[in-house]
């Protein structure tokens, strides 16, 4: 008896199949509101490091009275930059990236503290495109979601 119990090769049955797969299928769907919700707090997130580096440079720019410069070298890389030499860098997350669309790739802070120009960037994340709008005063930036 102990011999062809080991030896069957019956598998699961259907009902137990069934029950396997109603238990993934409750736990997917309850799982699956919170990780949509976390991808896109995590690009928001990133973007309002982005403002809060923004000010940052330009609260610095007025403080050592010199030129810092926000720069976007390639898709996802960020140079900051005091009077023309490197003082950090940061890595945007993976989920948000700088668009091929952008003509500049630099946000220019004087040592008064305002922009030098006005800018548009362009990122693509993966809920679509954000434009970051610089205006001509002081550090002032829009985030426009445009794709959401």
């Amino acid at each position: 008896m102990v011999k062809s119990l080991l030896n069957r090769s019956d598998g699961f049955t259907f009902v137990e199949t069934m029950l396997v797969l109603v238990i993934f299928s409750i736990f997917l769907f309850l799982t699956y509101p919170f990780l949509t919700t976390t991808f896109g707090t995590t690009e928001r997130e990133e973007l309002e490091l982005l403002r809060a580096t923004v000010y940052e440079l330009q609260s610095r720019a007025m403080t050592t009275k010199k030129t810092q410069q926000l720069v976007f070298d390639g898709r996802r890389r960020l140079l900051l930059l005091e009077d023309g030499e490197k003082r950090s860098e940061r890595t945007l997350s993976p989920t948000v990236t700088f668009s091929r669309d952008n003509l500049s790739r630099t946000v220019t802070f004087l040592p008064s503290g305002n922009i030098r120009s006005f800018r548009t960037f362009v990122f693509e994340t993966e809920r679509g495109r954000v434009d970051v709008r610089f205006q001509i005063e002081r550090g002032r930036m829009h985030i426009v979601y445009v794709d959401e």
